[in-house]
């Protein structure tokens, strides 16, 4: 599952109590499933220190010189950046930055 909560931040931007809280019960189903869910928001976001502190992971990705580069922030890991994979192009490869 993948939300954008950028969308969902303007869509109920009168209800953000409300917005957390079905957040909240999304996180709680999908660990005690065993599934995962993927938020998408922006830095600038209301809503992100919250939202990071219901998660167990947290990827920041950063567009540096035309690349796309992600790191883990919680918990903390090394820089990696997404390139095409020429096999499977929904797929893209995973290089660490050395």
């Amino acid at each position: 599952m993948v939300d954008s909560i950028s969308f969902l931040e303007n869509r109920f931007a009168t209800e953000m109590e409300e917005l957390l809280e079905s957040l909240s019960q999304r996180v709680i189903q999908t660990q005690s499933n065993g599934d995962a869910v993927l938020f998408l928001l922006n830095s600038f976001s209301k809503l992100r220190n919250k939202i990071v502190s219901m998660t167990d992971r947290h990827i920041k990705l950063t567009v540096k010189d035309r690349a796309v580069v992600l790191m883990g922030e919680k918990p903390s890991t090394e820089a990696y950046v997404l390139e095409p994979n020429q096999s499977n192009p929904l797929l893209p490869r995973v290089t660490r930055v050395v």
